[in-house]
């Protein structure tokens, strides 16, 4: 560790002393890299792919600042997009003005990153980023490197041949993206709204229980973060599988992916039925908060197991492009059903009505689960 530390520390003294003389090379160098590489794999506006034009513009980049050569390589990549469709060439600057949102404000310096990925990635030596990310930059200059690996599969799509009669929005494949991309919007949006709710039903009784909730929220990131993963690795196939008829296979896929949620859900439940107080201490030492927390704990892992059926229908559905029925089981899971039978609980129970809410939604939600996926996913015997 100390090696890397004293390398770094050398690296930046060397800079430093030759910052004048090998910044507007350094600068050259890697523009004319980026601008050959979109001739070479783009070149759909013809009049920017002369080698005399690629000298010219990296020229001019080697004595522009490192965020204006960034603007003026997006620029040139849009017109390479332009010159095959409008509607691609504004979808694609929304992207990058994304990426300039995310992280252009915070180091402008680090805009060149964009470029020496794709380049470290064309010299077969992509291993090195990491190495000279820690190296010469701090944290953030991972948005930047994230940014450049899209730019390389952007430039680079191996055997992927795209040609411009296919790559013009037509109204059948925007209602086809809206269909699917909303309803996972709003599935990633409901929860919040979910937590905001319970928080303003809590804390009517008090802030402790708002804390407890917070604390439960964090603690079961792991486990739905573990089966998110397996649904994500489930969708691209399954819907291979359905659109190639294999609906055998698709029977198993699901069987198989609803038995490996539960599983780990199995294993969250014996965690929280008999340590949950050790888990609940891990974020406070106040004994209250531990007592109830513990009592939280083990009144909602009561609903685990269960929302594996939820869990691995909703993914189903979306990797079959069926996005409507998907959000309907989200609704019944965060809105519909946990509100108001929580609202309703509390009224009889207190607080702890509140943590029942969340074993029986998981219940009902599971039964509508199957019944939504039955009736929207056809398969033949």
């Amino acid at each position: 560790m100390m090696m890397f530390l004293v390398l770094k520390e050398r690296l930046r003294s060397f800079y430093g002393k030759y910052a004048a003389a090998a910044d507007g090379m350094v600068k050259f160098i890697y523009s004319f890299a980026a601008l050959w590489m979109m001739s070479h794999n783009l070149g759909f506006m013809t009049r920017l792919n002369s080698m005399a034009v690629v000298l010219l513009l990296s020229l001019l980049c080697a004595f522009l600042p490192y965020g204006a050569i960034a603007c003026l390589l997006a620029v040139v990549f849009l017109a390479h997009i332009y010159a095959v469709s409008m509607e691609i060439a504004l979808i694609t600057a929304v992207f990058l003005m994304i990426v300039a949102l995310l992280y252009y404000g915070f180091q402008p310096g680090d805009s060149y990153w964009m470029v020496l990925v794709p380049m470290a990635f064309v010299m077969k030596i992509p291993f090195a980023v990491p190495i000279l990310a820690g190296l010469c930059a701090g944290p953030i200059v991972v948005i930047p490197v994230s940014c450049g690996v899209v730019v390389y599969y952007i430039l680079n799509p191996s055997s992927v041949k795209v040609e411009r009669k296919y790559v013009r929005l037509t109204s059948y494949m925007v209602k086809k993206l809206y269909s699917i991309g909303i309803p996972a919007i709003l599935n990633l949006a409901l929860p919040s709204l979910l937590i905001s709710s319970l928080n303003a039903i809590l804390a009517a009784f008090s802030q402790v229980y708002v804390l407890v909730l917070g604390v439960y929220y964090k603690l079961q990131t792991f486990l739905y973060l573990t089966a998110n993963g397996i649904v994500q690795g489930m969708r691209p196939i399954i819907a291979y599988n359905y659109g190639a008829g294999e609906h055998k296979r698709v029977r198993q896929i699901y069987s198989y992916v609803l038995i490996m949620i539960a599983a780990i859900m199995a294993v969250g439940t014996v965690i929280c039925l008999i340590i949950p107080s050790n888990i609940i201490s891990l974020f406070t030492n106040n004994d209250e908060t531990v007592k109830l927390g513990a009592t939280a704990l083990r009144i909602i892992s009561a609903g685990f197991v269960v929302s594996a059926v939820s869990v691995t229908s909703c993914g189903a559905l979306e990797g079959l492009s069926k996005g409507f029925p998907s959000l309907v089981i989200s609704l019944c899971r965060y809105i519909v059903i946990i509100i108001p039978a929580a609202f309703i609980l509390s009224r009889f129970f207190g607080a702890v009505g509140v943590w029942h809410a969340f074993w029986v939604a998981e219940f009902l939600t599971a039964v509508i689960s199957l019944f939504v996926y039955k009736k929207s996913v056809k398969l033949n015997k």
